[in-house]
């Protein structure tokens, strides 16, 4: 998910063991795993949830069913928010 300058993504699944400030290689592809669009250097940096916008959230989580009404929704995001790692890929 791009947020402003920087690539944001779960960072508690594939990226979980990689600390923050570790330089690595990043990839993106086209939808269902198209082709190779741009291939680019980055470092990790943890984001803290707060600094997330309930709009960011939901991208990130995709299709993810989040509550039946708004209430549901904003609180569910809320738990995600508190509990989850994120991190910004930024080059």
């Amino acid at each position: 998910m791009s947020d402003g300058d920087r690539l944001v993504c779960l960072g508690d699944d594939g990226l979980a063991d990689v600390a923050e400030g570790t330089r690595l290689f990043a990839s993106l592809r086209g939808i269902a795993c198209g082709p190779l669009e741009r291939y680019f250097r980055v470092s990790v940096r943890d984001v803290a949830g707060d600094d997330l916008g309930l709009g960011t959230l939901a991208e990130l989580l995709g299709d993810t069913a989040l509550g039946r009404n708004g209430a549901e929704v904003e609180a569910t995001l809320e738990s995600i928010r508190a509990s989850r790692r994120f991190v910004a890929l930024e080059g």
